[in-house]
Order: C-alpha cells, then sequence, then structure tokens
C-alpha cells in the first residue's frame, strides 16, 4: 500500500497548477480528479496559498521564529496536546443529556452514589516518558531523568470506586482487564465499598462508565 504524501512531497509544479485551477473557479472535487490527488490535499494547498497571498499584498514578511516570539509575548507557548477521551457526537449528547437530568436532583442524591472505575498503572515504562526543562549539562540530574529496567514491563490495573464520603475498596489486576475480572471485582467491591462509605444500601446508585466490559452480557 502506497503511503500518503505528505505536504512537502508534492512538487512545486504540481501546487502551482492546483493554484491556477482554482484560480479559473475550479472546485476542489474537479482539480482533485484532473490531477489525481486527494481534495484533502488540495484544500491545504490552496489554503496556504490564499494565507501567504494575504500576506504578500499586505507587504508583510516574516518568519516563523518572528511568529513563535510574538505569541510567547502574547502567552502562547508550544506544549505536547493534552490526550482526552475520542467523542463522537453520540457521546457528547448522551453526556449533556445525563448532566441536565442530574443537576436538578437534591444534593442528598449525589451524596448516596457509589463512582467506580478502573485505570492501568505502568512502572518504568514509556508511560513516564515526556518534556523537561534543565540547563545544559544537568541531563542526568535525577530531576530530568526517567528510571528504566532492562526488559521488564511492570503494569497492573486497578478497579476502586469513591463516593461523596471518600474511597472505597480498592482491587488489582495483573494484565488486562477483561469482563470476568470486573465480575470479581465488583463481587469484593461494590457491598464492602457501600457498608465503609455508609451510603444507604436500598436507595444507594451504582455508576459506571459505559466500557464494553461493563456492559457485556455477562456483567
Amino acid at each position: 500500500m502506497e503511503k500518503r504524501k505528505k505536504f512537502k512531497d508534492f512538487s512545486v509544479d504540481l501546487k502551482e497548477k492546483i493554484v491556477e485551477k482554482h484560480g479559473q473557479s475550479q472546485s476542489y472535487k474537479s482539480i482533485s480528479r484532473d490531477l489525481k490527488v486527494p481534495v484533502s490535499t488540495v484544500h491545504n494547498i490552496i489554503k496556504r496559498f490564499t494565507a501567504h497571498a494575504d500576506l504578500q499584498t499586505q507587504g508583510t514578511t516574516v518568519s516563523a521564529r518572528t511568529i513563535s516570539r510574538h505569541l510567547n509575548e502574547k502567552g502562547r507557548y508550544g506544549r505536547r496536546p493534552r490526550r482526552t477521551p475520542l467523542l463522537i457526537q453520540r457521546h457528547k449528547k448522551a453526556r449533556l443529556e445525563f448532566a441536565k437530568t442530574s443537576v436538578t436532583k437534591p444534593q442528598s442524591f449525589g451524596q448516596n452514589v457509589l463512582w467506580t472505575d478502573e485505570t492501568k498503572v505502568e512502572l518504568f515504562g514509556k508511560g513516564h516518558h515526556g518534556t523537561v526543562y534543565r540547563k545544559r549539562n544537568e541531563a542526568f540530574k535525577e530531576k530530568n531523568t526517567v528510571p528504566t529496567i532492562k526488559h521488564v514491563e511492570v503494569q497492573r490495573c486497578f478497579g476502586g470506586c469513591f463516593a461523596a464520603s471518600g474511597t472505597g475498596c480498592l482491587n488489582c489486576v495483573n494484565g488486562i482487564m477483561k469482563s470476568d475480572d470486573c465480575q470479581i471485582i465488583l463481587g469484593r467491591n461494590v457491598v464492602a465499598s457501600v457498608r465503609k462509605l455508609r451510603l444507604h444500601q436500598r436507595s444507594q446508585v451504582f455508576q459506571q462508565v459505559n466500557d464494553p466490559k461493563h456492559t457485556s452480557k455477562s456483567i
């Protein structure tokens, strides 16, 4: 399978042809079909050309360093993007509806909810890698290093819960957590945590995320 070309891999001649056809009011799809390039590529090339042309029209010439410096002056700095769950429109709608149905409930309702979830803890693995800001010749100072060990990657998955009154019981699973593991954790944790946190057993609400291992028929 042929790899998709990056923007810089396209020739100047091809970019000029795309811009020329766009100037002749030809649609993106038509340009894509004529020159045998993806529509997304046509869009990106025209977008970059338009931005560059606007600057030239204003008689402005700037370098990447100048742009970066001005962004820094405005309090904008380059950072690695934070990882967040991928939410499609259906997920967003469901979350909004859940919030709407919960916001009108009395405070006493929230005090009787048991929230459960799992998390993976990785020791000496890739999860610790990130960015550090250090001075020259300080690469091996302890605060600027990540501890590693050879040929060992230790992972543990923990299932736990909490309520307004505190944290409940915690269970550990070696490896990847499956539905069977969830059943064991629920059997050990839920009733014991309800008692520990002194929740009202007849009216307490058990809350978990819609993970497939939580919504399987066995669960």
